[in-house]
């Protein structure tokens, strides 16, 4: 779990890294700015559906002339990551761009960022998930069980090929330990 404060500091070192100008904002609107982009951060216990309605909202009132937004892989389960897929195409197709899609994934002591196209995750998700089932290369009968499990189990086999997206080709790292906030307060 990645708590959306976490999730910011991860972002703004991001940032950072990449010499983007994107201005923190505290209250009512994105998390961060950067020259009229709204970037929206959300943690693992953020509201996915309410989530998507803030998205939809900033898409519809014009404020912002793009929209980024950025999220923990285990914020998503199917429905939410077919709800990422169908605003990201809604966008696209009514003229409001591409919606980048900022990912972190936890693996071990690391947090791992990969920043895609949102509107591309679903189909490369999809694609590895079923490559995997693949890979198994069991007898027709054996493959019929493990797709019924893997059925069973979607939002942890679809959350599972989301962090080997994330950590396959991550667009930076960082310890756990530098980003957690009480670490950072208790020097720890």
């Amino acid at each position: 779990m990645v708590k959306e404060e976490t999730m910011k500091l991860i972002m703004a070192e991001y940032f950072e890294r990449n010499k983007i100008k994107a201005v923190p904002i505290s209250g009512a609107g994105p998390d961060f700015l950067e020259g009229g982009k709204a970037i929206e951060v959300k943690g693992s216990e953020a509201d996915f559906g309410k989530a998507m309605n803030q998205y939809c909202d900033y898409l519809l009132t014009g404020k912002y002339k793009d929209l980024a937004i950025a999220l923990p892989v285990d914020l998503l389960d199917s429905k939410g990551l077919a709800s990422l897929s169908i605003i990201c195409m809604i966008a696209w197709n009514t003229g409001y761009k591409r919606i980048d899609t900022y990912l972190v994934a936890e693996r071990g002591d690391w947090y791992y960022l990969r920043k895609l196209d949102g509107s591309s995750i679903l189909g490369e998700v999809l694609g590895r998930v079923s490559s995997n089932l693949e890979q198994k290369k069991e007898e027709p009968a054996k493959m019929a069980e493990i797709a019924k499990k893997e059925l069973k189990q979607i939002d942890s086999a679809l959350r599972a090929a989301l962090v080997e997206l994330v950590t396959e080709k991550p667009d930076m790292t960082l310890t756990k330990v530098s980003y957690v906030p009480a670490a950072r307060t208790t020097g720890q």
